[in-house]
Order: structure tokens, then sequence, then C-alpha cells
């Protein structure tokens, strides 16, 4: 069974680990440039912004994933568009919850000191409904064998994701570090989102 299942520490270990890395190199980039408060205003944003994601994604994950790996790569696909047309309708409220109704409540909630986090929120919105749809499709790879396609593209975005909140913070500071990272994240996801069903078909260890 290890040798059967080693793609599953061979592969998602170091995918969890630059997911974390790059959380840590974004606080210090934004630190280096605009400050430390700055970079608490990011941290409070995406703690809170992304917690939804967390919430739906892990509980979604665990129903999708038994299914995913026992039925027929049609059926699997059928699933797979079905759940993801449902949490894009989501993610569209959420976004439109994020851009014009939570902004104003950093201030009220934490304190005027972390009012800067709103309009950093409204920056940040489409990539939280992104990530919000990603999250839970991301066990698909898994139940597919394609942790090797996962971590691959995983590099890709991650490298898109530090040089657009370089690119931001140079242009626009902050709140621009914000909005060139959705932008970024919007056409790295849309490529995940697009090419995610087809995954059902190539099967473990083609050449996706």
């Amino acid at each position: 069974m290890a040798r059967k299942h080693r793609d599953f520490p061979l592969l998602n270990t170091p995918h969890a680990f630059l997911g974390a890395l790059q959380d840590s190199l974004a606080l210090a980039l934004i630190a280096q440039h605009e400050g430390a408060a700055a970079a608490g205003l990011w941290g409070l944003a995406m703690r809170y912004l992304k917690a939804p994601a967390t919430l739906v994604g892990g509980a979604l994950s665990q129903l999708l994933y038994p299914r995913l790996c026992t039925l027929p790569a049609a059926e699997g696909r059928a699933l797979l568009l079905r759940a993801m047309g449902w949490l894009a309708l989501c993610a569209l409220g959420l976004v439109l919850l994020l851009a014009w109704v939570v902004p104003p409540l950093f201030g009220g909630v934490f304190g005027r000191e972390w009012a800067g986090a709103g309009p950093l929120a409204q920056a940040l919105a489409l990539y939280i409904g992104l990530h919000f749809v990603a999250s839970p499709l991301s066990v698909a790879p898994m139940a597919w064998g394609q942790q090797g396609w996962t971590l691959r593209l995983a590099l890709v975005g991650q490298l898109a994701f530090v040089a657009a909140l370089l690119l931001g913070l140079q242009a626009g500071g902050l709140v621009g570090a914000g909005w060139a990272v959705s932008l970024a994240m919007l056409a790295y996801f849309g490529w995940f989102f697009w090419r995610l069903p087809a995954l059902a078909a190539d099967g473990p260890g083609s050449p996706a």
C-alpha cells in the first residue's frame, strides 16, 4: 500500500511546504516594502477572508474525494462540473459581499487601526472567490492520480503570485498588490478550472 500510494507523501508534502512558504514570503516582502503595519493588514485580511474557503473546502473535499476515486471517468467529470458550478455561484455572492459589505466592517470589528484592511479586502475579493472554488476541487487530481500535474501547476501559480505581489507593491502599494494578485490568480485559476475536468480521462501517469 505504501508503494502504491507513494505519490501522496512524495508530491503532496513539498506542495504543502511551498504553499506555506508562499504565505511567509508574501508577508516578508510586504514588510520590506511597506512596513510591519502593512504586513499585519495583509495577514489579517487573508486570515479572515479565506476562512469560508477553509470551512467549505474541508467539508466538500471529504465528500468529493471518495466518490471521485470510485466513479468512472465520465461520471467523475460530471460530478466535478456540478460541484464547480455550485461553488462558482456561491463564490459570486462571496465576492460581492467582500467587495461592498465587508470592507467598512474591519475598522468597527477590529479597531480603527485595522480599517486599512477594508480597501485591501476589496482588492483581494476576486482572488478569495477563485480560491473558494478551487480549494475543495483540489482533491480531484489526487483522486485521479495526477499529483505531479498539481505540483507543477502549483509552482507556476506560486511564482505568478509572488511576481504579481512585487509588481503591485511597486506600482500601487499594499492595495495595488492586492489587485495585482487578484488579476494574476484569475489567469492561473482560469487555466486550472479549464484543464481540471480533462484529468479524469487522462488517468494516472498520463502526460497531463
